[in-house]
């Protein structure tokens, strides 16, 4: 499949990674914006959470200062010090002052003077005077000498929940005479406190006990009814776990349906959490992250337009060399590039112009050499032709030497017979007829060994006469190229 040119253009290439880095570079600062934003909204709500905490906790230290001033304006009056300080069993008067104390005191559900040993001696419940109640650990404690509030109960009268504020009682001499309990609407103490804080659409507070029991919330059917760390959501039980643990943070869970995120701390004897939808939670971030995709999408398209309107002033002068490239391919090598620019686009113009200037050169001087190659070969060739005569020349007269050297010999031989024949007439002259045959005889071996040397010299004057033939097969062949060399130097020309 054959690409278009748009695509393997260097404009597009261009745009589409001006494209890219713009889209990195604001995803980038979206993200890093958006967690930024999420950490400040966190901070800000667990301000916010500190801030509401900071109001309940001084709430609620005001009213236990309350109680123990209520507690303690119980024991100074004379009903108590009789009873204190003189023994007297008037457990009736007391129970009478109860009944007036709680009637004036809207918060205090029960008053209750307890003995050394646990049992109920006066009570404005009357009902309860006489019961055991020195198991509970808070009455124990309170025996001991240590004053703290008990665990929150479900009053059997008033049906309210209710928690117990012990305190220990002593005489003038420092004895212990017993305890006494003051029991407080909890959620006047500070259920109902924690209930009225709500923040935002979705945000509130709850809170539970020690054992995990929802004892505030905004929905009522929850209170006393709701264990959360029974409950099946393993976040949320986790949570709880960290509050036993005396831990203050925040976490993440999921209820009834919405993911929620909370902050949360101890007051007193209970854990505090404040929670909100995560979505609400992190609205304005949401919010922060929508407006970055918006932003994305103009830096895009503001980008393609920069990008295209850049690249247009890079590829312009690129084109230009391109064509003046092609038009030197196919020979045209007057066409040079104007590009005025300082860059290194211009840089690689003005060296293109300096190779076509160098190139004409090159083309001009090629030419001059085919010139002078010709004339050559055509020398080369004449040399080569006088040179193939004079070799024939020497060739001929080499066969006549070999024909008169032979003719020698065979004269030689039949001198040679004379003498032999001489020698038996003539004895005087043996001696030198002897001589002579022996020369003879030298001189036929001399003329035999010349033969050889003639016949070889035949030999190598024909191979000279082969390179000869080679010799001029090659100057035909260069007088041909320096021919056409001429003409494509003179075609060159024209056109330079």
């Amino acid at each position: 499949m054959k690409i278009p040119r748009i695509i393997k253009g260097l404009k597009l290439k261009i745009i589409i990674l001006m494209m890219i880095l713009v889209v990195i570079f604001v995803n980038a600062l979206g993200i890093i914006s958006y967690f930024l934003a999420a950490n400040i909204l966190t901070e800000a709500a667990e301000s916010e959470f500190n801030t509401i905490v900071g109001a309940i906790q001084y709430d609620y230290n005001d009213r236990i200062r309350s109680i123990e001033n209520q507690a303690n304006l119980v024991l100074s009056t004379a009903e108590l010090r009789s009873y204190i300080e003189q023994n007297n069993n008037n457990f009736e008067e007391i129970s009478l002052y109860f009944e007036e104390a709680v009637n004036n005191n809207k918060g205090i559900e029960y008053l209750r003077l307890i003995s050394n040993e646990g049992i109920i001696l006066a009570s404005n419940a009357r009902q309860v005077i006489g019961d055991d109640i020195g198991s509970g650990e808070f009455v124990k404690k309170a025996l001991e000498g240590e004053s703290g509030l008990g665990d929150i109960v479900i009053s059997s009268l008033s049906n309210n929940a209710v928690v117990p504020y012990v305190t220990p009682v002593y005489n003038s001499q420092g004895e212990l005479r017993g305890a006494l309990m003051v029991s407080v609407n909890f959620g006047q103490l500070i259920g109902e406190r924690v209930e009225r804080e709500r923040i935002g659409k979705t945000g509130y507070t709850w809170m539970v006990d020690k054992t995990g029991l929802l004892v505030s919330h905004p929905v009522k059917d929850y209170i006393f009814t709701k264990n959360l760390a029974e409950d099946p959501n393993e976040d949320l039980r986790e949570i709880i776990k960290r509050m036993h643990e005396g831990e203050t943070g925040r976490g993440e869970y999921h209820f009834e349906g919405f993911k929620k995120v909370t902050v949360f701390t101890s007051v007193g004897p209970w854990y505090l959490a404040f929670t909100m939808n995560e979505e609400e939670f992190l609205a304005p971030a949401n919010y922060l992250k929508v407006s970055n995709i918006l932003i994305s999408i103009i830096a895009m398209a503001l980008s393609a337009v920069l990008a295209f309107l850049l690249s247009g002033q890079i590829i312009t002068p690129i084109k230009k060399v391109e064509f003046a490239m092609n038009s030197a391919a196919e020979g045209d090598l007057t066409r040079k590039v104007e590009v005025k620019s300082g860059d290194e686009i211009g840089i690689m113009a003005r060296n293109f112009n300096k190779m076509l200037d160098s190139l004409k050169e090159l083309i001009g001087q090629v030419s001059e050499s085919a010139t002078r190659v010709s004339e050559m070969s055509d020398n080369m060739a004449s040399s080569a032709e006088s040179m193939s005569s004079s070799i024939q020349e020497v060739a001929s007269s080499t066969n006549e030497f070999a024909s008169s050297s032979h003719l020698l010999g065979k004269n030689c031989q039949e001198m040679a017979s004379s003498a032999d024949e001489a020698s038996e007439n003539a004895s005087e002259g043996e001696e030198v007829i002897k001589k002579a045959v022996s020369q003879m005889r030298n001189i036929n071996n001399i003329m035999k060994e010349l033969e050889g040397v003639v016949e070889r010299l035949g030999e190598r004057s024909q191979e000279i006469s082969k390179i000869v033939g080679v010799i001029t097969a090659i100057a035909e062949q260069t007088n041909l190229l320096a021919l056409n060399a001429a003409i494509e130097a003179a075609r060159a020309g024209e056109q330079g």
